[in-house]
């Protein structure tokens, strides 16, 4: 009696054991089938949460590994303290990126301060310097902006700009892009599609708000449409 008892026990869990495996299967073909039909906000689709590492689709331009010589003109006061005359030298880089990029440098400028504070020696779990690269993760990029020092701040300032205006052209939101700059395109995607933005779009945006309101921003805007006007002028 014991023994078919046991029999039938292990009959049942057999049976069990099939029924989830079958469903398992049934589940699988069904988000399969239906990956390329599920959208997300602003045409994002589960495809292209599924695909998007590594895929790059737009051109951009070629931008010098160096910065522009002379650099604009905003007076080095001699009474800077270094951590000042280096924020002065971002300043003046990200204006000069942001104008062969066609974004905005404050954009450049709010990911730099809520990234590294300006600081070009941080080295965060691998991450490197103002806009805290992670060089193995950008080797193509590197090798075409044709950069030799990741540590240099110009250089590293720009591998970013040119990850941003990449993001930027492929989805048109700089929401999302920010997102996918801080925690990549298949994770940011998918957050996207279910939450929205995250903290740190709210607060990278917040930033941006506070750049264009100051003193020194304004400088350089002003010295970027006057040197423009004369540009078209001549």
């Amino acid at each position: 009696m014991n023994n078919n008892k046991g029999s039938m026990y292990e009959v049942h869990i057999s049976l069990a054991i099939i029924k989830i495996f079958l469903t398992c299967l049934m589940a699988f073909y069904i988000f399969s089938h239906l990956a390329g039909q599920t959208v997300f906000r602003k045409g994002v689709t589960l495809n292209d949460v599924l695909s998007a590492k590594g895929r790059i689709n737009v051109d951009l331009p070629i931008i010098a590994a160096t910065p522009r010589d002379p650099l604009p003109v905003y007076h080095l006061e001699d009474d800077l303290t270094p951590e000042e005359r280096m924020k002065t030298k971002i300043y003046m880089w990200a204006f000069q990126i942001a104008e062969q990029y066609s974004i905005e440098p404050s954009l450049i400028l709010a990911v730099a301060q809520k990234e590294s504070h300006y600081q070009p020696d941080v080295n965060g779990s691998g991450a490197i310097g103002l806009m805290q690269i992670i060089p193995s993760c950008h080797v193509e990029r590197i090798s075409r902006l044709g950069i030799t020092d990741i540590w240099d701040p110009y250089s590293n300032l720009l591998i970013g700009a040119d990850l941003i205006a990449e993001l930027l052209c492929k989805y048109k939101d700089p929401g999302l892009a920010l997102m996918c700059y801080n925690m990549g395109e298949g994770k940011a995607l998918y957050k996207y599609s279910n939450n929205g933005y995250s903290g740190y779009v709210h607060e990278v945006l917040r930033i941006k708000d506070e750049i264009e309101r100051s003193e020194l921003y304004g400088t350089y805007s002003h010295q970027t449409k006057v040197a423009s006007s004369e540009s078209r002028d001549s």
